[in-house]
């Protein structure tokens, strides 16, 4: 009993912010390596012209039982410990403190902790962030470069929304243990893959008007796998693996323009529907699908332009004369396809 009163009457929280700055001259890439054990992190680019190359803002809160009275580093690491940027390359690194089992302040407490970087239009980073617990997001403006993103949290959503006329020079990489990934794309220039990952999640992954140098790899072990596409230029034969474990796998494909290369592609469920919409409005260009199920049926909606087969591969009227094509392989153990075709 008085160790639940003396809990109580202690009850508190510690609050800390501090601001860090990286200033310097910018090299060709700057590398920026980001990483916390706990808490969100959450890049943008500045509105504004600024001095410095990287801002990092972090305001934390612990809160709970036997707190009153303490202080942050009971919890943390020291703060003049977590901003390395004497020699690239640049770092921030937050740790949390292990909780003794003889310190009840560790054992009733929670926290909120929001890491929030600034970085500079002008600048090309390639960037590493790391999250053990928390979400992840980038923003970017339009126009910027990246030499290359690696994005990876162990428990929290990972989100990437990039704008007009991006351009990433190397593989994109977005991870996460449990969560979801989420990614918009408009006008962005991939030179190279997208590489999606989540152990139990969803995958949204979108791409409007952008240009794709490399292949596509999404796959979740517990979770839907949803991609959009929407007037993209392959500058390479490209490759796509979508793939969930126990799961739906959704793709929505619009093209209205020259593809410039062809996509082909593994489309793989253990459990759970395969579900496509394909349209195209140039004659350029064409699909083919060829479905198996394990136990489930292979449906067939001719919108326009394919032909009506009870039979594999499902493909349109004009796939073998267009210049370029979209060729998937679907397969479902436990579910059923569904494919509504559409070309001119």
């Amino acid at each position: 009993m008085g160790f639940i009163i003396t809990g109580f009457a202690t009850s508190g929280s510690v609050e800390e912010s501090y601001s860090f700055y990286y200033e310097s001259s910018p090299s060709a890439v700057e590398t920026l390596s980001l990483s916390a054990d706990i808490g969100a992190i959450d890049i943008k680019y500045n509105t504004s012209a600024t001095p410095y190359l990287a801002k990092v803002d972090v305001d934390l809160k612990v809160s709970g039982l036997f707190v009153a009275g303490r202080k942050y580093t009971a919890f943390f690491t020291p703060y003049t410990g977590w901003w390395q940027n004497s020699t690239p390359p640049t770092s921030f690194d937050m740790k949390i403190l292990p909780g003794a089992w003889f310190d009840p302040s560790h054992w009733f407490k929670s926290y909120n902790v929001d890491i929030m970087v600034t970085l500079r239009t002008d600048v090309v980073y390639n960037i590493d962030v790391t999250a053990g617990t928390g979400s992840l997001k980038l923003t970017t403006s339009d126009d910027v470069i990246l030499d290359g993103v690696s994005m990876k949290s162990g428990t929290g959503n990972v989100e990437l929304d990039l704008s007009n006329n991006t351009q990433i020079l190397t593989e994109l990489a977005l991870e996460t243990g449990t969560g979801n990934v989420n990614m918009f794309s408009e006008g962005t220039n991939f030179t190279h893959g997208v590489f999606a990952e989540t152990g139990t999640g969803t995958l949204d992954i979108n791409f409007t008007d952008c240009i794709l140098g490399g292949d596509i790899d999404a796959s979740t072990g517990t979770g839907n796998v949803n991609l959009k596409t929407y007037n993209m230029e392959y500058s390479v034969t490209s490759y796509w693996l979508l793939e969930t474990g126990t799961g739906k796998i959704t793709l929505v494909i619009t093209q209205d323009a020259g593809m410039t290369s062809n996509v082909t592609g593994d489309i793989k469920t253990g459990t759970g529907n395969i579900d496509i919409t394909y349209i195209d409005t140039i004659s350029t260009v064409g699909a083919r699908f060829y479905g198996a199920t394990g136990t489930g049926s292979f449906n067939r909606i001719n919108t326009q332009g394919f032909t009506q087969t009870s039979s594999n591969p499902f493909d349109s009227d004009d796939f073998l004369t267009s210049t370029t094509n979209y060729d998937f392989n679907l397969d479902t153990g436990t579910g059923n396809i569904f494919v509504d075709g559409s070309s001119v």
